[in-house]
């Protein structure tokens, strides 16, 4: 229930970025990730010293947290029509201010229009492929322990390596790569974008594959390289608002966010049934999970390529959902 919470808030927070920010939108989601990403780094360690304590201080300050954010969410202003002022240009046609009919009915008729865009549909596929993959981080200590017996303790050590890692490429790399490619070369935010997703989509299915190896070190040098690559689904959520107005910018993060609870759910039976099936086969085939993994990130990966900039930076949907 928390981590839903949790998911509710992030795609409040997404919303108001998405509609606030535009060249520097792929940036300030970095940053929104390194902030959860901090959270997973000091949590499960801030959490095992208090419960030496008491075990009901954590679970106390976990609920006394979640309900700040819930206040702090009723403090974040109304965007729309802000930026429905900002997005009126001629080039890309008047918009519609008039209020509209909203109802269960009207949300899956705009998520429905969606598919209209070629764009659009390629970025869903990517986007759920890459939920996919990246719902293995507790299968990666368990597969790493089984296969090398190597100890969980040690892999602690690496998982906090790792996030280490992730927080460094957030906060600092790829923050630079985006600003130089949009103000060095003057690429556009959406051209900038899909450069970066295409380069990270390749990145994390190198590293599936190499997750998949037969020696220890090839596999955490994979599980270090899917990290670096697991910014391709941050960008994708960068380039899927380049494909909406700001009418449907709050339809598309909830039909994301609920492709990334439908790759939660699909993960596990997936990995699971892969690790039993390589184990009984023995040998090279042990690392069938991630190969199946690298499968699906090459899939992930080609779908970016595929997607067409087009003539504009918004691919207006017709019909609207009306």
């Amino acid at each position: 229930m928390s981590r839903l919470k949790l998911k509710g808030d992030e795609l409040l927070v997404l919303l108001y970025l998405s509609r606030m920010l535009i060249n520097c939108r792929t940036n300030t989601f970095f940053y929104v990730s390194v902030c959860g990403m901090i959270a997973d780094l000091i949590a499960p360690t801030l959490a095992a010293s208090l419960m030496t304590t008491s075990p009901w201080l954590p679970f106390t300050i976990g609920i006394s947290a979640m309900a700040f954010a819930m206040l702090l969410t009723l403090s974040i202003p109304e965007t729309y029509h802000a930026r429905t002022r900002i997005t009126s240009s001629p080039r890309q046609g008047p918009i519609d201010a008039q209020p509209k009919p909203y109802g269960l009915l009207h949300h899956l008729n705009q998520i429905l229009a969606m598919f209209k865009s070629r764009s659009l549909c390629l970025i869903f596929v990517s986007f759920v492929g890459e939920q996919l993959i990246l719902k293995n981080s507790g299968f990666a200590m368990r597969y790493v322990s089984k296969r090398f017996s190597w100890p969980l303790s040690r892999f602690g050590y690496f998982m906090s390596a790792r996030a280490l890692v992730g927080i460094l490429i957030y906060l600092l790399i790829l923050p630079r790569m985006s600003s130089f490619l949009q103000h060095r070369t003057l690429f556009s935010p959406l051209r900038k974008d899909l450069l970066l997703a295409r380069t990270m989509g390749i990145v994390l299915a190198i590293g599936l594959f190499l997750a998949a190896g037969p020696t220890l070190g090839s596999v955490l040098s994979g599980l270090l390289l899917v990290t670096i690559g697991s910014s391709s689904t941050t960008i994708c959520r960068s380039i899927a608002a380049h494909f909406v107005d700001s009418r449907h910018v709050a339809s598309m993060y909830t039909f994301l966010n609920l492709l990334n609870t439908a790759g939660a759910i699909l993960a596990s039976p997936l990995l699971a049934s892969t690790f039993v099936l390589g184990m009984r086969w023995g040998g090279d085939w042990q690392g069938l999970p991630y190969l199946c993994l690298g499968v699906l990130g090459t899939v992930s990966a080609i779908a970016l390529f595929l997607i067409r900039r087009g003539t504009g930076e918004v691919e207006e949907m017709e019909n609207d959902g009306e």
